[in-house]
């Protein structure tokens, strides 16, 4: 039997994603439960003060929506580091935030800091979510979308990384071509003075005579 795997966020996972059911109900224990027995646990991070009583104290009777929120990243943070706990190690922990809502920048970054593995974000086109975690780059992004123009869209919105910085070439050592030799310098000799001829002045004459002069009668003009 052949095995099949989820890679995600570099880990192979057990191909079971657990998904985030709120208000309250997928909180640390699932997910960090679902996460040990490496898979993906999902908590959802809407309203989870109510699993904290004294968060719940605080906003007693209180009407002030930034007091509510404020105790709501409380509680995601507690849930978050709770789950993380319970799975020592293993799996992922994901937190699924709505992107209808209006806290969910705050709570993406909330989960992000809280050392969340995932972001799952629907509700919406999540096209901020490259954005909002560009300091995490290590969190894996699962927007929950109905189409392939909706992914494209979000992948198109993640911010691109610099390239490379161009390594300059090392200098090659070279040799320095070789100084042309000098000629040896030419010693101007005396040209040698003619000799005396060695020939009888008698016989010279002779022979200059028969090469160039014209021939006597009756003989043909050639040279012997």
């Amino acid at each position: 039997m052949n095995e099949q795997w989820l890679t995600l966020a570099g880990r192979r996972l057990v191909p079971v994603v657990q998904g985030g059911m709120g208000i309250g109900i997928s909180a640390h224990r699932l997910a960090g439960t679902v996460a040990r027995h490496n898979a993906m646990g999902t908590i959802a991070s809407i309203d989870l003060r109510h699993h904290h009583p004294d968060l719940l104290a605080r906003v007693e009777g209180t009407r002030d929506k930034a007091a509510i929120e404020a105790v709501n990243l409380i509680a995601l943070d507690r849930e978050i580091r709770a789950a993380k706990a319970i799975a020592d190690g293993h799996g992922l922990v994901a937190v699924n935030v709505m992107k209808a809502v209006s806290a969910h920048a705050a709570l993406v970054r909330q989960a992000c800091e809280s050392g969340a593995d995932a972001i799952v974000m629907g509700a919406g086109l999540p096209l901020d979510l490259p954005d909002m975690t560009a300091d995490y780059p290590k969190v894996a992004l699962v927007p929950i979308l109905s189409e392939a123009r909706g992914v494209a869209a979000v992948a198109r919105a993640a911010p691109t990384a610099p390239p490379a910085p161009t390594a300059e070439p090392e200098p090659v050592a070279t040799e320095a071509p070789p100084a042309p030799e000098k000629p040896e310098a030419v010693k101007d000799e005396p040209v040698p003075s003619p000799k005396a001829a060695a020939t009888p002045v008698k016989e010279l004459s002779n022979e200059i005579t028969t090469g160039i002069s014209a021939p006597p009668m009756g003989i043909t003009n050639r040279i012997p």
